[in-house]
């Protein structure tokens, strides 16, 4: 399981195949976490929100909230999850929340991806109303972000919102 950040973007491998657990930051803080499973795909959503969680965790992120919870403009929403990590004390504490994706569904790349999109710009928008310090990542497995989110269109949307 491979966590990675790219701007507002994290993303890990896809499922399966899985390794031995395992886990590792390289020089660039590029976080490795690999686990082994045998549930099989119908468990992939909950494998990949306690993957996420779990590579989190190892790269120094303390899970403060599963799921982070948020009311704005009479509007009830759950993000995955809320993470914060203490760096310098003169820098403060940096926070985050995390959507995550598994871009499993039966239905297209595309429209999986106008749905995430429109989280993302939903739950951005509240966040800044409710938690202004705190930035939004959008979790999605390795394979999506390869074959899909590096092309020009999903690229371009990603990077102008």
């Amino acid at each position: 399981m491979s966590v990675s950040t790219q701007g507002a973007i994290a993303h890990f491998c896809s499922f399966p195949p899985l390794r031995k657990s395992c886990s590792g930051v390289d020089g660039k803080g590029t976080l490795t976490y690999c686990c082994s499973s045998a549930k099989g795909i119908l468990l992939a959503k909950d494998f990949f929100h306690e993957a996420v969680k779990n590579a989190l965790v190892k790269a120094g992120w303390t899970i403060s909230h599963d799921p982070l919870s948020i009311s704005f403009g009479g509007v009830d929403m759950a993000i995955d999850l809320g993470a914060e990590q203490l760096i310098a004390a003169e820098k403060g504490q940096e926070a985050i929340a995390v959507e995550i994706k598994s871009f499993l569904a039966q239905s297209s790349a595309i429209s999986e991806f106008h749905t995430a999109l429109g989280q993302f710009m939903n739950y951005r928008r509240a966040l800044q109303q409710w938690d202004r310090e705190r930035v939004l990542w959008l979790a999605v497995p390795l394979e999506a972000y390869a074959n899909f989110f590096r092309l020009e269109f999903p690229h371009l949307m990603v990077q102008e919102n």
